[in-house]
């Protein structure tokens, strides 16, 4: 039997025996109306109201024990551990509980330490991932597939590295996360609270056979408390360090506050997420780039059913920086669907339209600059079940993009194909 279930007829007994106690040792005044709306408030999942109606009924009728041992009860809903043994202890240590009360009592205290020692011995969390991946990228420079460009009427030829190249890569992502689970809750609202202190770090490399210049590194820290309610949502605020280099080059450093909350109201699920980012490129040639990143973003999700899953955005984004030509606003949509075609394996495609709008003037174009960005992408995952390779999970997709922009040096079209191969642990 789990502790859970063991712990639930624990609190089902006292529940029972409380009546007994209430008749046999108290005034018929317990029935009165503040006790029974103290109840039907917990009942209604509002627990910590209910437990501040149950502690002024005691404060001012100290006599009450059925009223503190509900509030034990209340205490123990809430995981509010300590304060739900002090009131059983004390309803245990009164003269004139009924020895049947007092054995129900002595069984969920016994409940309540195991499942205390149970949660503690679980309450540091470590998992983690390794996969490697093969892939293929028609261009990898985001660079025009034509060498002739037109600037202000007149043709130029663009030296080769400055055009789409087109390379097979590898790739490794690694992943460990720590999660430690703060006791008891919090009153954040009406119900019971868990919060939660999650660190990651993952590694992440993008090698090119041939042109090490694009090698992409990205070192990633992210860390901070999650939120999670004992009914219909979650919230969460981290601390985000990213550090990216492209081939030799040390590119940026990247640090934000990333925060996200999460409403859940049957199949559906709608959050809403924001970021402020420090954006600080570590090469001369970057260095206009600098400043800081505002984004908000909105995201409903809806389950069919069991197997389909649905999910829709919009993303805005303020990209400040040094050059105004840099500066610019991001607006994006995105979809995507999802399909579980069996119990090992899912299908998915995602869409997005971007658009992008600077400020300031090109350079040598002397125009502003404006881009859109269609993106589509289709894979499919499959969990191995059984045999050696047990868990590993193989993950396919192919991914298009396709950047169109007032400036003719942006614009380009791209399809990266990659099969990955991982393992959680």
């Amino acid at each position: 039997m789990t502790f859970s279930k063991k712990l639930l007829i624990g609190v089902l007994a006292i529940s029972t025996a409380n009546f007994a106690l209430a008749a046999d040792s108290v005034d018929s005044d317990i029935f009165n109306q503040q006790f029974l709306d103290a109840l039907k408030t917990r009942e209604s999942g509002d627990i910590f109201a209910s437990i501040e109606m149950l502690e002024k009924l005691i404060d001012s009728q100290p006599q009450l024990k059925r009223a503190e041992l509900e509030l034990a009860v209340s205490y123990f809903r809430a995981t509010l551990y300590s304060q739900a043994k002090l009131h059983a202890d004390r309803v245990l240590s009164d003269p004139n509980t009924p020895p049947q009360v007092k054995e129900t009592i002595e069984i969920f205290l016994s409940q309540l330490q195991e499942i205390e020692e149970a949660e503690s011995k679980n309450r540091h969390t470590f998992e983690g991932s390794v996969g490697v991946s093969i892939g293929h990228d028609t261009n990898i420079n985001a660079s025009p597939t034509d060498s002739i460009i037109n600037i202000n009427g007149t043709d130029f030829t663009l030296a080769n590295n400055s055009i789409a190249q087109e390379e097979n890569y590898g790739g490794i992502n690694l992943q460990l996360n720590h999660t430690y689970r703060v006791p008891g809750t919090l009153g954040i609202g009406s119900r019971p609270v868990k919060m939660e202190w999650a660190t990651s770090v993952g590694l992440y490399r993008k090698a090119y056979q041939d042109t090490g210049d694009y090698n992409l590194d990205v070192a990633t820290l992210t860390t901070g408390a999650n939120f999670i309610s004992s009914t219909d949502w979650r919230a969460g605020v981290n601390l985000r360090v990213d550090h990216i280099s492209l081939g030799d080059t040390q590119l940026g450093l990247f640090t934000g506050l990333h925060a996200h909350y999460t409403k859940v109201d049957k199949a559906n699920q709608y959050t809403v997420t924001g970021e402020v980012t420090n954006q600080e490129f570590e090469s001369a040639l970057n260095d206009g780039r600098d400043g800081i990143k505002y984004g908000l973003g909105v995201e409903m999700q809806h389950q069919y059913n069991q197997e389909l899953l649905a999910k829709a955005g919009l993303n805005y984004a303020l990209n400040d920086a040094k050059d105004d030509n840099k500066q610019n606003i991001s607006k994006s949509a995105h979809a995507g669907l999802y399909y579980a075609a069996t119990e090992n394996s899912l299908v998915f495609g995602q869409v997005e339209y971007k658009v992008v709008d600077y400020d300031g003037v090109e350079p040598v174009y002397n125009i502003a600059r404006n881009d859109s960005e269609v993106s589509a992408i289709i894979g499919a995952t499959y969990s191995i079940p059984t045999g050696y390779f047990a868990d590993w999970i193989i993950n396919g997709k192919i991914s298009r993009y396709n950047n169109t922009s007032d400036v003719s040096i942006y614009e380009y079209e791209r399809t990266d194909a990659s099969l990955e191969v991982s393992k959680r642990f």
